[in-house]
């Protein structure tokens, strides 16, 4: 079983050839869907025009700036990353996500993003933006580039400036650096394309793969798994067993840096 594999990956087709060349059964699904903005000049033209969207988002920052001094600040070295990223924890406890979603720190994570960031910080890959008003800081946007490519790994925003949608314009901040860098291609990963459209992504399936043997017991679990489509089943019951959890605030895993509802 090999979960994930990018539907453009050369692994992809050259595993079903030397599986069935095998005789051996192959079988794929699709698991999730990123959606990918390629920064080329004409997603440029048509994110950056006089767009609804964009004539929102400067409508936002203008109220922004009523309310004091605004600020975009990005951290990308080991010494700004020890300074800032409590601040990013702070951002967690005061968004929506402290009380019913999964936040940075997530006992299940065992503190791997502040891991990662200190890592990427030390190869220059790092890029933690941050959205302050009045040198409060509201919104921050946690990613990580290599070779033109960047990874929007995890964003947060101060829930009580919601109506003014900071993460959203965090990220249209953003946008306008990347168009004008040598970034070919944005990864926003998966979940709420809805509000991930105004981005103009492209869709990106990732598969999982199943290579079975030719023996019986083999034989006998491809059958349970889809024949009798107990695959599906078992994904669709264990995604309603974590949607219910969340929402009850139950974690199994506990951890020092998590708030105490989810030990």
């Amino acid at each position: 079983r090999l979960n994930p594999i990018a539907e453009d990956s050369a692994s992809l087709p050259l595993l079903q050839y030397e599986a069935l060349r095998r005789g051996y059964i192959f079988e794929t699904r699709n698991v999730f869907t990123n959606a990918c903005v390629y920064v080329e000049e004409d997603w440029k033209n048509s994110v950056f025009s006089r767009s609804k969207h964009v004539k929102r988002l400067a409508g936002m920052e203008q109220k922004l700036r009523q309310q004091g001094q605004l600020k975009y600040t990005e951290y990308r070295s080991p010494a700004e990353l020890m300074k800032s990223y409590d601040e990013v924890l702070d951002i967690e406890r005061r968004s929506w996500k402290w009380k019913k979603g999964v936040t940075i720190n997530s006992a299940p994570y065992r503190d791997f993003y502040r891991l990662f960031a200190e890592e990427a910080s030390r190869k220059g890959w790092l890029r933690l933006a941050m959205m302050e008003v009045n040198e409060k800081r509201i919104a921050y946007d946690y990613n990580v580039q290599y070779e033109g490519n960047l990874e929007a790994l995890k964003c947060s925003y101060d829930l009580a400036y919601c109506y003014l949608s900071p993460g959203h314009l965090l990220a249209f901040m953003e946008f306008r650096l990347f168009a004008e860098e040598v970034i070919k291609k944005i990864n926003l990963l998966w979940g709420d394309f809805e509000s991930k459209e105004r981005w103009k992504p492209k869709q990106e399936a990732h598969y999982e793969i199943f290579i079975f043997n030719t023996d019986l017991y083999s034989r006998f679990l491809h059958f349970l798994h889809f024949g009798l489509g107990l695959y599906r089943k078992r994904r669709i019951i264990l995604d309603i067993m974590k949607r219910a959890m969340r929402k009850m605030g139950f974690r199994c895993r506990t951890s020092e840096l998590t708030r105490s509802d989810q030990k």
